[in-house]
This record gives C-alpha cells, structure tokens and sequence, in this order.
C-alpha cells in the first residue's frame, strides 16, 4: 500500500454468523454487509476466543487469549489494566489517530456512575477519542451521554420501564422496543460515529471502532425493522430441537423475527458509515472491517443465548474489505479456520506497524491477499 489507510471497524454484539446475506441466510436482509463481503474478503470459519462479552473483548485489545489474560467472565469486578500493552497504544505507535465509540466493555459499572469518571483510562489505553456506551440492561441506570439525551427527549422513563419489564418477563421477551431508531443504543452509536468522522482529523491515518451494543438482547426491534420480517414466514435453524428447548417453535419464531429486525437496521446503520467514509474524502484508502464478539444460538439444538461451546454460540462473522483491501480476488471466501484474537495482528499489519512479540493471534493479511491458506 502506497500509504497506511484508514481503518474503520464495524464491531456487534451476539451476532450469529448464518444472519447474514452473504452467508446464504434464506431471510435475513444485508444488503449493504453483502456489498462489503462482494467486495473483500469473507471468513466462513471465524470463531471467537470466548462466547462470552467481556473475555472476547479483552482479547481484542490485548492479544492474548483468556486463560492468558485472565478474564473468564462478565462479572470479574476488576477493570482491563491499561498498563497491559493494548491494539490502540500499538496503532498510536504506527502513527495512528484511534478513535472508539460504544461499547467496550472492559470494566463494569455501578449504578449512577458516569464513564466520564475514567478518561485518564481510556487516555492511558491509547485513545484520542474515546465514548462509551453500556449495553440495554444496564445502560438507563448510569448517567451517561446517551442517558441524558435520552432525558432531554422525554424517553428516559420509557426505556426504563421497557428494561424493566423486561428484566421480570426476561431478555429473550420478543417485543418492538419502545425507541425510535435514531435513539435506540445501536442508532446512538452510528450518529456518534457518524458525527466524529464529520470532524475527525486527517493529518493522520485513523483508526475508528464503532461498538455497537445489538444484536444483542433485549429482542426488540425499533419502528419499521419490528414489523419486518413475519414470525408466521421465519424459518427455524435446520438443527432445532423441540425436543431439548425450553421454547415452543413459535416462541423461537417471534423471537428470531425481532432478531432479525434488529440485524438489518444494524447494517442500514453500516450503509450510513460507508457513506460518510465516502465524504470524509479518504474512501479509495480505507480498509473496514466487520465482526462481532460471539454468536447467539437463536434457536439452534432448541437453545438461545451464548455461553456454550455450539456452533452458533461461537463462530462469528468476519469480513476484510473496502478500497484499500490488497486482495487480487473480490469477494473471496476463505474456508480456513481462523480466530477473532487474529484481528490484533491484522489491525497492525494493515498499519504497517510492529505485532507485539506476546501477540498470540496471527495477521490475516496472507490469507487475504493470497499468500497463504
């Protein structure tokens, strides 16, 4: 490359890797993910390094593996040491401006606490810019950005209320979501991001992770995407099995529906990103990425959530693309079995930047550009 790019990663929560398009899902409706696969480089066989939130994303920003890093779980009441060598500290390093907006997930919080109380950390990590944003459960209950716009529109109480319910009626309650699309978590997170590349500096390559909460539960999707897909049409994972789930077939239906409304205005949300990468005036030199932290098994062998060590709880959709992507081959799909933890590398190797000797993932980048299988 003749310059390092601008690297922009598109990062989801709980997305299993069958929803999409391009992945030969019969439904589900991606038409703007499909572009970028048609486009670069799809991975069929990427599995996260934990079906779990907060150990996968460690491993992202550390390179190591869980039993290496030592975050198991989502409740560990300890915060990601920032002295821990981190992938934005490394870009920082190869002359990168980094930017992150949404959810981390590198600590949690208590109630009413705000995360501007931790921007020496997000400082001490390798951030320039830096927003974060909790997930659905817990993200009325703190006092953050999007809490208060959400009390300056008049929909704080709503959310609150909605969440509540549907902590009683539980997470997998298949039911539209109470926010209009722009004010949902996921809408939050795109205008964000969508707002810093508007202002973001061009002295140097950048690196932006936009860190969406969603798919991810609560089920419910917001205006238009709630009544997109009829539970009546859904058709069930080929292995499920009513036999062993807790759930009657059209409970998984209506629940897969609200799944799959939410996944599409996720990737309208991808479509609005491309396009303000495409203004920003850097487009022919910009590489995205798209993955997600694990999978959720919606259904398959009649069982929903993550955690477990199936297929959908797993694996997790991978693509390399974008102008800037050295592939000789447009819309490659590579079979070969690779990990989310390899990203660290990539992001690196993209960068033109040095790959941490502790690194335990390997740079994508020659399967990408056909140097190796």
């Amino acid at each position: 490359m003749a310059s390092s790019p601008d690297i922009v990663f598109i990062f989801c929560d709980q997305w299993n890797a069958r929803y999409l398009g391009c992945a030969g899902h019969p439904q589900v409706r991606t038409p703007h993910l499909d572009a970028l696969a048609a486009n670069g480089c799809m991975f069929d066989a990427a599995y996260t390094p934990s079906p779990v939130c907060m150990p996968a994303r460690v491993s992202l920003a550390s390179g190591l593996y869980p039993h290496t890093h030592g975050f198991f779980s989502n409740y560990t009441g300890k915060l990601f040491p920032a002295e821990q060598v981190t992938l934005f500290r490394c870009l920082q390093g190869a002359g990168y401006t980094t930017a992150k907006i949404g959810k981390y997930h590198y600590f949690s919080m208590e109630w009413g606490q705000d995360y501007e109380e931790y921007r020496d950390y997000y400082d001490q990590l390798g951030l320039d810019w830096a927003e974060e944003t909790s997930t659905p459960f817990q993200g009325p209950f703190l006092n953050t950005a999007y809490s208060r716009l959400l009390k300056e529109r008049g929909l704080l109480d709503a959310f609150i209320t909605d969440i509540g319910d549907r902590y009683v009626d539980g997470q997998y309650a298949a039911r539209p979501s109470p926010l209009p699309p722009d004010l949902t978590p996921d809408g939050y997170v795109c205008r964000q991001a969508l707002s810093y590349l508007r202002g973001a500096p061009n002295d140097r390559p950048l690196f932006l992770c936009a860190s969406f909460p969603g798919p991810h539960t609560p089920l419910g999707a917001p205006g238009k995407y709630a009544e997109m897909y009829d539970p009546d049409d859904v058709i069930l994972p080929p292995n499920y099995d009513e036999k062993r789930s807790k759930h009657a077939p059209q409970a998984i239906a209506e629940m897969t529906a609200q799944y799959m409304g939410k996944i599409t205005h996720l990737d309208d949300r991808v479509g609005e990103i491309i396009e303000a990468l495409k203004k920003r005036g850097s487009w022919e030199n910009t590489v995205v990425v798209f993955s997600v932290d694990h999978g959720d098994r919606m259904g398959e062998h009649g069982i929903v959530s993550k955690c477990g060590f199936e297929e959908g709880s797993v694996r997790v959709p991978l693509i390399i693309g974008g102008p800037a992507v050295p592939l000789e081959t447009r819309g490659f799909r590579s079979a070969s079995p690779v990990s989310f933890l390899d990203l660290f590398p990539t992001f690196l190797d993209l960068a033109g930047g040095d790959i941490p000797d502790y690194c335990q993932g390997m740079s994508l980048l020659p399967i990408v550009t056909g140097q190796a299988d």
